[in-house]
């Protein structure tokens, strides 16, 4: 094993520029990116909303449609963790060896490339939202909404834990088949069958969250969107808070995953540090995420 002071930083600073460089390039990636540009740009690329079949629809799916830049990214990942001993660049890396959690390290910090490309997606969507006059949200009156600094962070926070969770698997099963049908199943069940975990408690821990919420209201006297189901008026709330106490929980799994990711690729490495802030985050982001829960539960005193 590499001991840390062999290892120079420039040494580990030229290495995360190859994998991001091997991860730019990546065809699981570059798909990704490519099928949530196509479901996410065109429906608002004429300047006007899309079509929605219920009054809150168009909001409340928005954060579904970057899934295959999450699944793109967790894939990319595994495969590259995977990817057996590259003999250029060991030998680009002769002079100044590298230990195994290094290259894990590496490999996480180009993380930074699909947050990078999911953020230039969510910032055009946005962009283009905002030319469309927001998105009509509520019945009979519709109400104008616009997407949250929250929402986007929370979506590139899912990319960058969808690439830790992708380097972690890797490094606890070391089948790419099985990693990548893991990805799958589990893009299916929380994202396309999303509704199967929007119940409470689950949704908490889900890792999709919708950006609203509906609670029970009177037609009269809210300054919220408004819509019936037949059986009397809701007020859909906009849960700014929630999702963004979602998003430090979601970002607390990331920072576990990679520090498994490290401990596995280097069994003598103990990384307290980020098992401490990750433990952190997950728990204080869950704790929030229940204390600023709007949907159809409530606590007694809310």
């Amino acid at each position: 094993m590499i001991p840390d002071r062999l290892a120079e930083p420039s040494a580990v600073g030229a290495l995360v520029r190859v994998e991001a460089r091997r991860l730019l390039r990546h065809p699981a990636l570059l798909i990704g990116a490519a099928a949530a540009a196509w479901l996410a740009l065109p429906r608002w690329i004429t300047g006007q909303p899309p079509e929605a079949q219920w009054d809150a629809q168009t909001y409340e799916q928005l954060t579904l449609l970057w899934s295959p830049l999450h699944l793109g990214a967790f894939v990319a990942a595994t495969l590259t963790a995977l990817r057996p001993g590259d003999g250029a660049t060991a030998e680009m890396f002769a002079a100044r060896p590298l230990g195994g959690r290094h290259r894990t390290l590496a490999q996480l910090v180009a993380g930074a490339i699909p947050m990078a490309l999911t953020a230039v997606v969510v910032s055009l969507t946005w962009l283009l939202i905002a030319d469309a006059g927001g998105i009509p949200t509520g019945f009979p009156v519709p109400v104008n909404l616009y997407p949250t600094v929250a929402d986007a962070a929370y979506v590139i926070g899912l990319t960058g834990a969808a690439h830790a969770a992708g380097i972690a698997l890797a490094h606890t099963t070391r089948s790419r088949l099985l990693n990548v049908v893991v990805g799958l199943i589990f893009t299916y069940i929380f994202f396309f069958m999303y509704w199967l975990t929007s119940f409470f408690p689950v949704s908490l821990l889900s890792p999709f969250v919708s950006p609203v919420s509906a609670g029970k209201t009177s037609y009269w006297g809210t300054p919220e969107p408004i819509s019936s189901n037949g059986d009397g008026w809701y007020a859909i709330v906009r849960d700014t808070d929630f999702v963004a106490c979602h998003t430090v929980y979601v970002a607390g799994v990331g920072v576990l995953l990679a520090a498994h990711a490290l401990r596995r690729s280097d069994p003598e490495y103990r990384p307290r540090r980020l098992v401490l802030i990750g433990g952190l985050m997950a728990v204080s982001g869950f704790l929030l995420q229940v204390l600023t829960y709007s949907g159809a539960w409530s606590w007694p005193w809310s």
